[in-house]
């Protein structure tokens, strides 16, 4: 997963209008090339974001970037792989046979939870700094598209831990409706 801040204005524009969201960005500065001068950018973005607009802008804003940021042909290969399987334990199992999703996918209780074992987002995971939890509506909306692609199925994501906010790895939990 990698971050793009022209992908960050476009659906921040969606919320606030597009002047608006280009100030914004610009106010920022200008996105870097190095790989840790970015992730500190992305993170002061953040800081900014989470100050200046409210909860559910940020969700829907960063959980459209991540659902356009899963690559389509790994959607199309999940939904290959649902359709294939016996029922949704052989799905996750499959799944965690490519490593699609963490590797660590489980059923509990009628959810499916997992974990990274480390950042998967190259943008951010350069730097060891504590993050907003803002950023993880990202990976919350990736998760979402994969889910949704795989199954038709409509997904809600829940971190509850993450590394980028000091946990051991990032912890989910989907549930399928």
């Amino acid at each position: 997963m990698t971050w793009k801040a022209k992908r960050f204005e476009r659906h921040l524009a969606s919320e606030i209008g597009e002047q608006k969201a280009r100030k914004f960005v610009k106010s920022c500065g200008a996105e870097p090339k190095s790989p840790v001068a970015k992730a500190k950018y992305i993170r002061g973005l953040m800081e900014r974001f989470e100050n200046e607009f409210p909860r559910g802008t940020r969700e829907r804003v960063l959980q459209a970037c991540g659902r356009e940021c899963i690559c389509a042909s790994w959607v199309v290969k999940a939904r290959k792989i649902y359709e294939e399987s016996r029922d949704m334990k052989d799905f996750l199992a499959r799944l965690n046979k490519i490593h699609l999703g963490g590797g660590h996918l489980e059923l509990k209780g009628g959810k499916v939870t997992g974990y990274y074992a480390q950042c998967y987002c190259s943008s951010v995971n350069k730097t060891r700094d504590i993050w907003s939890p803002t950023y993880c509506n990202c990976s919350q909306g990736w998760l979402r598209e994969l889910f949704e692609g795989a199954t038709g199925k409509r997904a809600s994501v829940k971190f509850k831990t993450t590394v980028i906010q000091g946990g051991e790895r990032c912890e989910f939990e989907v549930a399928l409706c």
